[in-house]
């Protein structure tokens, strides 16, 4: 039986995890993504309770005035979050990144779609 604790693995068995790891991940960037899933669901709620999503424009809100969230959420650099419904069920919540303009999720936009 192998004993684990004597196995010897070799030094390469790590470079796949390195490879292409050279950038440092904004923190920023984590806590954003976590904020637009957790809209995400919220707005899929409110889908469920009262039908179509509601325009985007509308924003955030009108989810804190229907009840479904507590307050206006904004990324790191101070610019609201937003999303889009295309009237298929697709939903796409947002952050416009540092340069605070949508570049339709690209660039340094932070989308997620579901």
């Amino acid at each position: 039986m192998l004993n684990p604790m004597k196995a010897k693995i070799s030094p390469l068995f790590f470079i796949p995890l390195f490879v292409g790891c050279s950038e440092k991940i904004d923190d920023r960037f984590v806590g954003i993504k976590s904020d637009l899933m957790q809209i995400h669901v919220v707005i899929e709620l409110r889908v469920l309770d009262k039908g179509p999503c509601i325009k985007g424009d509308a924003g955030l809100s009108e989810l804190v005035k229907e009840g479904y969230l507590d307050a206006v959420r904004s990324d790191s650099w101070g610019n609201e979050y937003r999303f889009m419904c295309d009237g298929t069920g697709q939903i796409v919540v947002y952050s416009t990144g540092p340069n605070g303009s949508f570049d339709n999720c690209s660039g340094d936009d932070v989308c997620f779609e579901g």
